[in-house]
């Protein structure tokens, strides 16, 4: 069985040396004895636990910006959603839809777009839909998993004539998923998410929420909040 360590922070070495202090002046004074020391460890021991839950309830350091929106923000043929993954004022991505027709009807690709130096998490030429805890780095593990500063579909809804919409993708499935991202900033990248739901019955792509690992070259996980 391994020994118990105490936690050696601020508040425990400034007991510690208060402890060996006190001890000092009882041999200068010739009052030192064992029996002396066995009746102040009583009083010491507790002062000595307490310092060191005040070392351990140190607050750890945040190095993960998490922003939830009011309300989910809807994406269709008629409206696109401008995201600033980092906060900058200065837009990163563009999720929207592109139309494109057919000599039967309309195809409408839901999408994301880069707008600057960043990029989005591709599994075979298409955004891949990361579940929760998924790791997010220029080092993925998901198979098949690539960065790409070009536009990357989601799922895509065909539009024909007397005929029942169409849907096709990783993201047909109604659910909610994430879309791994990356931003640079002063040259290097930093990771995120943004997490979508898509809803066939609404026609549209609802973002919920994002985050922003602000270490850069630091992993992030999927759906990670701090």
């Amino acid at each position: 069985m391994k020994p118990t360590i105490l936690n050696q922070g601020p508040a425990f070495s400034k007991l510690i040396k208060a402890f060996v202090f006190l001890i000092g002046k009882c041999k200068a004074n010739k009052v030192f004895s064992q029996s002396r020391i066995w009746a102040v460890l009583p009083v010491m021991i507790p002062f000595l636990l307490s310092s060191c839950n005040e070392d351990m309830d140190a607050p750890t350091i945040v190095t993960i910006n998490h922003h939830v929106l009011k309300e989910a923000y809807p994406v269709h043929r008629h409206q696109t959603y401008l995201l600033d993954l980092n906060e900058d004022d200065i837009p990163d991505f563009s999720i929207n839809v592109m139309s494109v027709g057919f000599d039967q009807g309309v195809r409408e690709y839901f999408q994301i777009n880069s707008l600057r130096d960043s990029k989005v998490m591709l599994t075979n030429e298409e955004i891949a839909p990361l579940t929760s805890c998924l790791e997010i780095s220029e080092a993925s593990a998901i198979e098949g998993s690539s960065w790409s500063v070009f536009t990357g579909s989601m799922m895509v809804r065909t539009i024909t004539e007397n005929q029942p919409d169409q849907w096709s993708g990783p993201w047909a499935p109604d659910g909610d998923y994430f879309v791994g991202l990356s931003v640079r900033v002063n040259g290097e990248y930093h990771y995120g998410w943004v997490k979508l739901q898509a809803d066939k019955e609404s026609h549209a792509m609802f973002i919920q929420e994002y985050a922003f690992q602000t270490i850069p070259n630091l992993r992030i996980k999927a759906g990670q909040r701090k």
